[in-house]
């Protein structure tokens, strides 16, 4: 559950994030010059739990439609539930272990509706606060700063969320659940890591794909490297003057993400 946030201190906290979103989106816009089409940016301060159930919802509007595809009628029958058990332990694991890790989101699946939230885990933010004694108000704003540039990436162009949602949309496409083809993927993926010890640096996921797959996956892999590369300038740019200690908070929260051992493990899986 991480540190205990009573209800005063939510609220706080909610107040505090509603004020520097709104100076982090009026600085963002000014020195991008992307402007939102739709209301202004409004924080959610989350428990853990309460942002787990809102990505499995994103989860379950975007894999929806692939899982009725490739399960179909085997959603009933005796080996139901084990599909299901296996399911729900892969993507409970992933989200259980980032639940302790997410300090802000912009959810890219959100309804129409509800686009202009940012997430902000709030157990997290204060845990990170605490342990590394970041002034509250500049650490808050360092994060805004992050999060409204990656709001403003998607709702201040026309044509961004429709091309990334359509590279998603076409790798779900592609995957089966033939075993024969999933054997044959096997066998070509030992083989490669074989030939090749390099491409294991990718993950044994990739060694899996088809070369289709492989080609929407770069695709995706290099938007959202251009992205958060992006998020991270407009975010390191716009704190000079602005944050104390950002510097600081930036080495911190690097060093927090490289860590070696099973950590390192869980986030390459």
């Amino acid at each position: 559950t991480g540190p205990v946030i009573g209800p005063a201190h939510r609220a706080a906290l909610g107040e505090s994030l509603a004020e520097v979103v709104g100076e982090a989106e009026a600085a963002v816009a000014g020195f991008t010059g992307l402007h939102l089409q739709g209301p202004p940016t409004r924080p959610w301060v989350m428990r853990r739990d309460e942002w787990i159930v809102q990505n499995l919802r994103g989860f379950e509007g975007v894999l929806e439609p692939v899982t009725q595809r490739l399960l179909g009628p085997r959603l009933e029958g005796p080996m139901a539930p084990l599909r299901r058990k296996a399911l729900a332990v892969q993507v409970g694991a992933l989200l259980g272990y980032l639940g302790r890790k997410v300090l802000g989101q912009y959810d890219l699946f959100l309804p129409p509706d509800d686009r202009d939230l940012l997430y902000f885990v709030g157990p997290n933010v204060i845990e990170i606060e605490r342990r590394y004694r970041f002034p509250p108000r500049d650490f808050r704003l360092w994060l805004a700063l992050h999060e409204v540039a990656h709001r403003l990436q998607f709702d201040g162009t026309g044509w961004l969320r429709g091309y990334l949602t359509g590279l998603v949309d076409e790798y779900l496409g592609t995957i089966e659940l033939d075993v024969r083809a999933l054997l044959d993927g096997l066998r070509r993926a030992r083989e490669e890591a074989r030939r090749n010890p390099r491409s294991r640096e990718m993950g044994f996921l990739f060694l899996l794909m088809t070369p289709a797959q492989r080609e929407t996956f770069r695709k995706m892999q290099a938007l959202m490297s251009v992205l958060e590369g992006h998020g991270n300038f407009v975010m390191d740019s716009l704190s000079e003057g602005r944050v104390r200690g950002a510097d600081r908070m930036r080495q911190t929260l690097q060093q927090r993400r490289h860590r070696r051992g099973l950590e390192r493990a869980m986030q390459r899986a």
